[in-house]
């Protein structure tokens, strides 16, 4: 293994970001290994000022921008970094992919900015492996070498699509049962679509799992906004043109599309309207050159368990998956 502490002399600093960094910001994250739309300002500044920002821009010897570390605290508990409490993951985003002395020197000057900030503690969610055009998990071993304890190790349900998934009997039953029902699916961007689509989504949430959705409709239309193209809707309309399913998508990045709500009607779980609509976005995503497709978790107990019908369903489709990681390091021990 050998000793951290014996590391490279640092020639990389970390500098606080600024509003003036935002458009620079933006436009490095698509270079950087795991980059993705989650990390842009646009859906990190959405939140407003619900959290202290603390985010970093990682400059070279040269002072040139190498590195982005979106980090903010929760405003009762400033001493604690996230990375990054407004997403589902954060993480360093270096635009050298696999170099262990780079990522180091990323860390090592991240943690310094952070501790004369006061901070004293960081939770580093990093992002998944495949939002990077290479697989690259140094940052997830230097946690572990830097004596980081694991603080949440979450399934998510992930298909590589270029190769062909294997349904169960069951789920391909239900996807020709919604073939068959007279369903159609379109693309929905508009206000509308998205007031069509969160009422359904507040009902479903209510009915089946007394639980609210995240974001109010005001908030949706502000991502909406905020993302542009690569957030809308799937909406699956019956014959008579009733709502029957939707499912919101994120395009994180050009080869990984995410669902993050999913919602259907009594109506609509009668004739598998939501197995049709997955199965049907899954070919709009292969058309659209993407790789992967995540359904994302399975959280139940308030994030602390998992709903084992839920991750039946997804994996039902034939999908695999992967661990979100979060780590909890303590900055006085590095």
């Amino acid at each position: 293994g050998g000793d951290l502490r014996k590391r490279p002399s640092v020639d990389m600093r970390a500098r606080p970001f600024t509003a003036a960094d935002t458009d620079r910001w933006d436009q490095m994250v698509p270079s950087c290994a795991g980059g993705s739309i989650l990390h842009t300002r646009g859906f990190l500044e959405y939140h407003g000022d619900r959290f202290i920002e603390r985010s970093l821009v990682i400059e070279d010897a040269n002072g040139k921008a190498c590195g982005l570390f979106p980090i903010a605290s929760h405003r009762d508990a400033p001493e604690i970094a996230i990375s990054h409490p407004g997403a589902t993951f954060g993480g360093l985003l270096l635009r050298a992919n696999g170099s262990l002395s780079g990522t180091e020197e990323a860390f090592e000057a991240g943690f310094e900015a952070l501790r004369m900030d006061g901070v004293e503690q960081l939770h580093y969610t990093p992002p998944p492996v495949f939002l990077s055009s290479q697989p690259n998990q140094i940052d997830i071993h230097l946690m572990t070498r830097y004596g980081a304890a694991v603080d949440a190790a979450s399934i998510s349900s992930v298909a590589e699509i270029r190769h062909p998934l294997r349904p169960t009997k069951g789920r391909k039953a239900g996807i020709s049962r919604g073939a068959r029902s007279g369903l159609t699916t379109t693309i929905g961007r508009t206000a509308k679509d998205y007031e069509r689509f969160h009422e359904l989504l507040v009902e479903t949430l209510q009915s089946r799992h007394k639980a609210k959705p995240i974001h109010d409709l005001n908030q949706m239309n502000d991502l909406r906004e905020r993302l542009g193209p690569n957030a809308f809707l799937i909406l699956v309309t019956d014959e008579a043109k009733q709502l029957a399913a939707g499912c919101w998508v994120f395009q994180l990045t050009p080869f990984a599309w995410h669902t993050q709500y999913i919602a259907s009607t009594d109506a609509g779980r009668a004739c598998s309207a939501v197995e049709y609509m997955i199965d049907q976005t899954l070919d709009r995503a292969r058309e659209a050159g993407a790789h992967y497709f995540s359904l994302g978790t399975s959280a139940a107990d308030n994030n602390q368990g998992i709903d084992r019908n839920l991750f039946a369903f997804k994996s039902h489709f034939g999908f695999g998956s992967i661990i979100l990681w979060r780590f909890l390091l303590n900055l006085d021990t590095v």
